[in-house]
């Protein structure tokens, strides 16, 4: 079996390791891997965020099976491009990802399939911070909606320091915006 793993930090690293020991296994290649991962995988330079050219790789290497450990391509689609296309892949579709790329989304899912959750509040603006800012205990968590590779979260202990988070969140100068 011929695998492709897409990605490059520990994550694939890990499954890169894994996949190797499977005497299932003649080829993993690893888009776009690291040097850790050039151990025991071919590594290819790749737009992971480019369906359409991740589906070209694939073929070119005649992979039977893809497997994609980032959120980011998860939730830009690429699950779902490699279904439509007919080639197998291990990955959720993009509406199952947004439960990871997503915090609203989350948070929302949860409430309408009454999961207890923490209560939140959704603020979209920087006239919105201090409406919110008086319904919590603290300390809270403040965190940004989108991807924001595991920096996304402040804990605030402090009515101020969630504003002050909150306001740089919605700047962009923390977690890459909110």
């Amino acid at each position: 079996m011929r695998i492709l793993v897409v990605g490059g930090g520990g994550r694939e690293h890990a499954l890169v390791w894994r996949l190797a020991q499977s005497p299932g296994v003649d080829r993993i290649f690893c888009a776009p891997g690291n040097a850790g991962i050039a151990v025991e995988a071919s590594c290819i330079p790749a737009d992971i965020g480019a369906p359409d050219a991740m589906i070209a790789l694939a073929r070119t290497l005649r992979v039977d099976l893809t497997v994609v450990g980032p959120e980011a391509p998860l939730v830009s689609g690429l699950g779902d491009a490699f279904a439509a296309d007919g080639l197998p892949i291990v990955a959720p579709s993009s509406f199952a990802a947004q439960l990871e790329g997503s915090k609203i989304f989350a948070k929302q899912f949860l409430v309408d399939r009454g999961i207890p959750t923490a209560d939140f509040a959704v603020v979209e603006s920087l006239e919105d911070i201090d409406a919110h800012l008086g319904r919590f205990e603290y300390p809270v968590a403040v965190k940004a909606d989108s991807l924001a590779a595991g920096k996304g979260v402040i804990i605030a202990n402090t009515r101020q320091e969630a504003a002050e988070t909150a306001h740089k969140m919605l700047a962009g100068e923390l977690a890459g915006g909110a």
